[in-house]
């Protein structure tokens, strides 16, 4: 598992699931999977809860994983998409009319 956006892979102790056997909801964690066997990304979002027994210890957990790759693509396909369409009709950012 790899944070998206910082390149670099979660320590153990840091993975959701670890955290939920510690007791600790997590919602929402942005992670790029890869799957080794066809070396594609995936980015998810990870959400883990503990699973807590009648004696108040945690059993399990249960692992939420929402895939947001296609989500991901459109919206950078949407901001490249704006961006051109701004430069065609001479829309100036608020920088360039600082310079004015």
């Amino acid at each position: 598992m790899l944070n998206p956006h910082e390149g670099k892979v979660f320590s153990a102790q840091n993975l959701p699931a670890e955290l939920a056997l510690l007791g600790k909801i997590t919602n929402d964690i942005d992670v790029l999977l890869l799957n080794k066997e066809t070396n594609t990304i995936r980015r998810v979002l990870l959400s883990v809860r503990p699973i807590i027994d009648n004696e108040n210890n945690i059993a399990a957990v249960v692992v939420t994983i929402k895939d947001i790759s296609r989500y991901k693509r459109l919206e950078a396909e949407l901001e490249k998409k704006d961006q051109e369409s701004r430069r065609r009709i001479g829309f100036k950012s608020d920088e360039s009319k600082k310079e004015e």
